[in-house]
């Protein structure tokens, strides 16, 4: 049984009989391709659903529609299917949150805040200045509901829904917080909003997360008290925050990667990206992600991991494998010219060879995944576990082909869309 921090805080809650029927879930917005970091998150999920028979669901956050592509979404999906037990999307329930708003909204708990870009930032202050009210603060119930219900027809940014809560607190989260805002004539509720109020609804037992929303639990908190005080009903989600995962000289954050492929520096499929797109390319299959992701203990403080232990992980995996599968598979290179390779009797055929030059060898990366790709002096390099002969090449599917020179494979010909 895996012992850490979080599976200890479980028990000592269950001994108290607090959250007996453990339900927890994955929430993630379908903005990009999940990455290391989201794996250790869902494995943690996972093995509490395994231990005390649980269950264990996905959430895609869709609140923002600007952020949200069917691509992501599907891959995620793709990706869980076996380890969950439903999934659904977060705008599938907008309409209990809408709902919920509104009885706030009469209680006189929010307000519609219609000031521009630069006042909204001066008002509400810094670490070193306290905040200002907002000259719609005062705004009555009536005018709040009205035009809440007419939000969608106002462009982007000209108006929120913000919570009243205390404007000259210390703390920055808690200076009258945004809870609903206008993207694409949608009215849509903030992540911290629909992330609390959705748990509730859900009754997720556990909100495992990593520390960057330790500090957002004191409004997880609060939103989740205001429910149960509206609807008259007790039922308290408890929020545990670890650690995140960092690699040295890896980027792992999701926003940073998306600006590097806004300038089209990099694709999600590049294997210098530790996505799980990009590490099923560099040659890592899930068993191995696993294996390194396990021997990483959960904990609250930070640490940095070199990627020199993943490929450790890698190593002795494929050093148990005995025998290594060779497909067929059709390649096109430079001018429309396609060889084909077949296995006949351990000896390698090339079907177009009339003019009898040497048969090279050429491996279908995707089921063996046995190579490491790095960058040498801004060319593509290949590093291998086994010793293949000289005058070799290795095809690499989204990567490129490559010829062996000296110790490791150089990139010879580009892989364009066109090919495998």
């Amino acid at each position: 049984m895996i012992k850490n921090f979080i599976i200890k805080k479980i028990n000592r809650l269950l001994i108290k009989n607090l959250n007996t029927n453990i339900k927890t879930r994955f929430a993630p917005e379908p903005s990009g391709f999940l990455h290391l970091g989201h794996l250790k998150c869902i494995y943690i999920n996972y093995i509490i659903k395994k231990i005390y028979n649980g269950i264990f669901f996905l959430r895609l956050d869709d609140s923002d529609p600007n952020k949200k592509r069917n691509i992501f979404s599907k891959k995620i999906i793709i990706y869980l299917k076996k380890s969950i037990n439903f999934f659904y999307y977060s705008s599938e329930k907008f309409y209990l949150l809408y709902n919920f708003t509104k009885k706030i909204i009469n209680l006189n708990k929010c307000y519609i805040d219609s000031q521009n870009k630069k006042n909204f930032k001066i008002n509400k202050g810094n670490f070193l200045k306290k905040g200002n009210l907002s000259i719609f603060y005062k705004r009555s119930v009536k005018e709040n509901l009205y035009i809440f219900k007419k939000m969608k027809k106002y462009k982007e940014k000209e108006m929120v829904l913000r919570f009243r809560l205390n404007i000259k607190s210390s703390n920055i989260i808690l200076r009258d917080p945004v809870i609903y805002r206008i993207k694409k004539n949608i009215t849509c509720p903030t992540y911290d909003f629909i992330n609390s109020i959705l748990d509730r609804i859900d009754k997720v037992t556990y909100s495992i997360c990593s520390k960057e929303f330790e500090h957002n639990r004191i409004l997880y908190n609060f939103y989740i008290k205001l429910y149960n005080k509206i609807k008259k009903k007790q039922f308290f989600p408890i929020q545990i925050e670890f650690s995140k995962l960092n690699i040295k000289k890896f980027n792992l954050s999701k926003r940073k990667i998306n600006n590097m492929l806004r300038k089209k520096k990099i694709s999600y499929f590049d294997p210098r990206l530790l996505t799980l797109e990009g590490l099923k390319n560099r040659g890592f299959n899930k068993k191995i992600l696993l294996n390194f992701i396990k021997k990483n203990q959960y904990s609250k403080s930070e640490n940095f991991l070199k990627i020199d232990e993943l490929k450790k992980e890698a190593f002795s995996y494929f050093s148990k494998i005995k025998k290594i599968k060779i497909l067929k598979k059709k390649i096109k290179i430079k001018k429309k010219k396609i060889i084909f390779f077949i296995k006949k009797q351990n000896k390698f055929k090339n079907l177009n060879n009339k003019n009898k030059k040497p048969v090279f060898l050429i491996f279908f990366i995707k089921k063996i995944k046995f190579f490491f790709y790095e960058k040498f002096k801004k060319k593509k390099r290949i590093f291998f576990l086994k010793n293949l002969k000289k005058k070799r090449i290795i095809f690499l599917n989204n990567i490129g082909i490559f010829k062996k020179k000296n110790k490791s494979f150089y990139e010879i010909v580009k892989n364009k869309p066109g090919f495998v």
